[in-house]
């Protein structure tokens, strides 16, 4: 639904401010901060005006190109379930699924070689430790 057609009516009482805030998908504070800027330029006042403005964050263009360029030749097909946040320690034949023991990374490969056995985080606990753990030692390496 479009602003003014909720502000219509907001404005003849047949919705609540906290109501016309859900029905744009904002809070009820952005929906007042729209009203103040609607009474002060009418529509013109809700306009955005960073969509016409380039982001600093914005990449280069020879880096898109390269990046671009690197997907083709080396990483077609791939998509971010080949880049699994714990990909590199066990590999998982389905999302969300049990880990394949017998296929082993290279880590796993290692530890194996070592005489290291590797225990599979399922718990949302498990998780949060190994993940606390790997960013500790990230931190470390910095």
């Amino acid at each position: 639904m479009r602003f003014s057609e909720v502000y219509s009516d907001w404005e003849k009482g047949r919705l609540t401010q906290a109501e016309a805030a859900q029905i744009l998908g904002v809070c009820d504070r952005t929906f007042r901060r729209y009203l103040a800027r609607h009474e002060e330029n009418s529509l013109e006042g809700l306009r955005d005006y960073r969509v016409d403005r380039i982001s600093h964050l914005r990449a280069p263009v020879d880096e898109v190109i390269a990046l671009q360029d690197l997907y083709r030749t080396r990483f077609l097909g791939w998509s971010v379930k080949h880049f699994d946040r714990g990909s590199h320690y066990w590999h998982t034949p389905t999302a969300g699924g049990k880990v394949d023991k017998k296929n082993l990374t290279q880590l796993g490969g290692a530890m194996n070689r070592l005489g290291i056995a590797m225990i599979a985080a399922y718990s949302p606990e498990a998780r949060g430790r190994s993940e606390r753990m790997f960013r500790t030692h990230q931190e470390d390496l910095l």
